[in-house]
């Protein structure tokens, strides 16, 4: 067989140059169809696409009545996205032989590409799917996939991408689309069902396992989420993404060391990658294997010296130890490396404030207020600080502003701390009432900004009346 494939391709070589030569001469002669269209896919494969148009141009004029002929005419403009041109092509093509799957498909195919979304679902009415092939079948599905996508209608996509698959069960590449598809669709349960039959027909797929486990990972079923992880890293055990995501969910659900395991299997099959130590990292330092994680950070900015996670990393061991200096130039480097991590700007901040650079931390921790302003913790951070520097009036300022551009619990605990700290009880009295009615477990951070209160008779009746039962 390979033999034979290089005699054709040795022979059409030689016709190409042959028919070249004729054609700058204008003496083109007959040829057979099949002849001029393995000529026209030869220069077509050559990415000589202006000669497999002359190729086929000289065909149309021997052959006027060749649908097939007309067609490869067609695909050859849409190529060289010549779509008004092709499509007239396609319209005589469809007139020769209505019943060409292959047509109207491209005809669909061009008018999504055109933003004609009304007329490409109206020439894909036209396939009737009982008669084509499977290829064309799971084409048709897949075209109104496209044009669901386009006009936003992930819902439908969703459907359509489900019926392709059906279509051509061996077909992954659509399964990883109906992955991406179910994020904006949000039908997690439906995309639960559908995998769960996919994977009685192709129990083997690795894919499928994988984004099974993320479906059941946002319903927040991580048991089966786990399940679904290690089937498809027991099915691919080089599918690095499936063990850190596996992973992921264990620390979830605060089972730190089969996070590790997970980690630890994984950098034993997959390239060395910073990735697998941060998060081998991350799992230690959670366990409080503080010297473990550092060796781990440190293993992850040597292998990518990019990555900003494992520096940040480094600077949280090092805070743990208080060797300030260390953290401050870990985070520092995490933030240069990642200028958009708004928790990164955060704990820089705490590097200068351990070290005592309140200038700069006061920098830090309003460069985190910048990057995420609707998370009340980062604002709680700076008023914290800026009130254990009893630099009162910014705090205020801070809070104000806090509520302008979020709103959380927490704020009203700092608000009703600060007004404590600063004489006025009566207010700090009815910003506590609020938040302790809202998140009772949240009291505890307002008694760790005004500790003394943990003896006041007043605040105390208010924490017991609120306490569970």
């Amino acid at each position: 067989m390979k033999e034979e494939r290089n005699q054709d391709q040795k022979y059409l070589k030689v016709l190409a140059n042959q028919f070249k030569v004729m054609s700058q001469k204008g003496t083109v002669g007959f040829y057979e169809e099949t002849v001029l269209e393995g000529l026209a896919e030869y220069f077509w494969k050559q990415d000589d696409l202006k000669m497999a148009l002359e190729v086929v141009n000289w065909g149309i004029q021997l052959y006027p009545y060749s649908s097939s002929m007309i067609y490869l005419k067609a695909q050859l403009l849409y190529k060289m996205k010549e779509y008004p041109a092709a499509l007239i092509e396609l319209e005589k093509a469809i007139a020769l032989d209505p019943l060409d799957a292959d047509c109207k498909l491209l005809k669909a195919k061009m008018l999504i590409e055109m933003e004609r979304y009304e007329q490409a679902s109206e020439t894909l009415e036209g396939v009737k799917i009982d008669s084509v092939s499977i290829t064309d079948e799971c084409n048709v599905h897949l075209c109104y996939a496209t044009i669901y996508e386009n006009l936003d209608r992930h819902a439908e996509m969703f459907d359509s991408l489900c019926q392709a698959i059906r279509s051509d069960w061996d077909n992954e590449e659509i399964i990883e689309r109906l992955g991406l598809c179910v994020e904006f669709s949000q039908r997690h349960d439906d995309h639960i069902a559908f995998l769960n039959e996919y994977l009685n027909e192709r129990p083997y797929s690795a894919i499928a396992w994988f984004n099974l486990g993320h479906s059941y990972w946002v319903i927040k079923d991580y048991d089966n989420a786990i399940d679904s992880f290690e089937f498809a890293f027991c099915i691919d055990k080089y599918y690095q993404q499936a063990y850190i995501d596996c992973a992921d969910v264990y620390i979830k659900k605060k089972e730190y060391q089969k996070g590790l395991s997970c980690y630890e299997e994984a950098m034993e099959n997959c390239p060395q990658d910073g990735e697998l130590y941060v998060g081998k990292g991350n799992c230690l330092y959670m366990m409080k294997e503080n010297e473990k994680a550092l060796i781990a950070y440190k293993e992850a900015t040597l292998i990518s010296p990019k990555n900003a996670e494992g520096y940040y990393g480094l600077g949280l061991c090092y805070m743990e130890t208080e060797q300030g200096y260390y953290a401050l130039e870990s985070f520092k480097m995490a933030c240069k490396l990642d200028k958009r991590r708004e928790e990164f700007a955060a704990a820089l901040g705490e590097a200068y404030y351990m070290i005592g650079d309140m200038h700069s931390a006061t920098e830090a921790f309003n460069r985190s207020i910048e990057l995420a302003p609707e998370m009340s913790e980062y604002w709680v951070r700076l008023i914290t600080f800026l009130m254990d520097e009893e630099r009162y009036e910014e705090a205020l300022e801070s809070i104000n502003s806090a509520f302008l551009n979020t709103y959380g619990t927490e704020l009203l605990y700092c608000h009703a701390a600060y007004c404590f700290r600063t004489g006025n009880r009566n207010e700090g009295m009815n910003h506590f009432n609020e938040a302790i009615t809202e998140n009772y477990t949240m009291h505890a951070s307002f008694l760790d900004l005004c500790p003394d209160l943990g003896k006041d008779n007043e605040i105390l009746s208010i924490i017991a009346t609120h306490r569970p039962k």
